[in-house]
């Protein structure tokens, strides 16, 4: 196993790593908005569970809020049929993670679109050295190793039953939110 400490002091952990990254205090969340914009800019992302077990798809519009219809469920976009769907309609062939769509009128963007267009507008690695101090180079190439680590599309099975095999993390402890 290879483990990378992010902190901004070299403690027991860091000692003990592979690699140890000094941090400013406190910027641990914008580090991993770095990572994140990698992950996604280079589509190192696994959009399958991306678009099957999160709200990724779901479309929200301007405001941040889900669009939904009149009995309150939420809307995605099916990107074959290149229409609105409710998120449980089981004739969605795929479920778009990006583009601007309009549904009942309003403005929308699947969720994961809303992320990117955040990722993109504010959490590059060139502007985010500049809040953490850890170089853009380094946050790109930790986001690639975590991504090829993670073995995207590779499965186990476990107790008959055949799961996603993501032999990577990314640990948060309490720096992350020990402050203000």
């Amino acid at each position: 196993m290879r483990m990378v400490t992010v902190e901004p002091r070299l403690s027991i952990s860091g000692a003990k790593s592979q690699e140890w990254i000094p941090i400013r205090p406190a910027t641990d969340r914008h580090f991993a908005l770095g990572l994140c914009q990698v992950l996604v800019e280079e589509g190192l992302c696994d959009y399958e569970f991306l678009k099957k077990d999160t709200n990724a798809p779901y479309l929200a519009g301007e405001d941040g809020y889900f669009v939904r219809n009149a009995e309150g469920k939420i809307y995605v976009w099916d990107a074959i049929d290149n229409r609105a769907k409710l998120w449980d309609d089981p004739s969605i062939r795929d479920f778009a993670l990006e583009g601007s769509y309009t549904v009942e009128g309003k403005s929308c963007k699947p969720a994961f679109q809303r992320f990117r267009d955040i990722l993109d507008a504010d959490c590059r690695p060139e502007q985010v050295e500049r809040i953490t101090t850890v170089p853009a180079a380094t946050t790109r190439r930790i986001a690639r190793e975590l991504a090829k680590a993670a073995q995207i599309g590779a499965t186990i099975e476990i107790d008959g039953r055949t799961l996603p095999f993501r032999p990577a993390a990314y640990n948060y402890y309490r720096g992350a939110q020990g402050r203000k």
